[in-house]
């Protein structure tokens, strides 16, 4: 019985989710980007919140956090999926893990994963 049909050799999906979200702050660039966005977020409602002197309520504090993270969080998701081959690590996760759809479903989960945080950070 070979490794790709054997459930007991496979890892669980969620081990490899948490995998993926440490790939997805490994380098450098996705770090930053992060830190930018989160920095974004709460620029934004800091600024929004002196906009109109203080009439704004929580939902439009939030619409404005999650307007200014919307523009750079969809880069997160694709700099997981491209740096696999910039960083040159596809050919260990893929031996590791040979079914590709394992693997995408991986990364999947580690982005929602980030996205419910970030929402969580956004509302608090």
């Amino acid at each position: 019985m070979d490794a790709t049909t054997d459930r007991s050799v496979r890892p669980p999906l969620l081990r490899l989710g948490a995998v993926e979200a440490r790939k997805m702050v490994d380098t450098r660039a996705a770090m930053w980007l992060l830190i930018l966005t989160a920095l974004s977020a709460v620029a934004a409602v800091v600024v929004g919140a002196f906009v109109d002197d203080g009439n704004r309520d929580f939902g439009e504090l939030f619409v404005d956090a999650m307007l200014a993270a919307s523009v750079l969080m969809p880069i997160v998701p694709i700099l997981l999926v491209t740096g696999e081959w910039s960083q040159r690590t596809a050919l260990e996760t893929f031996t590791l893990v040979p079914v590709r759809e394992r693997v995408m479903a991986a990364k999947l989960v580690a982005v929602v994963a980030l996205l419910v945080a970030f929402t969580a950070l956004c509302l608090g």
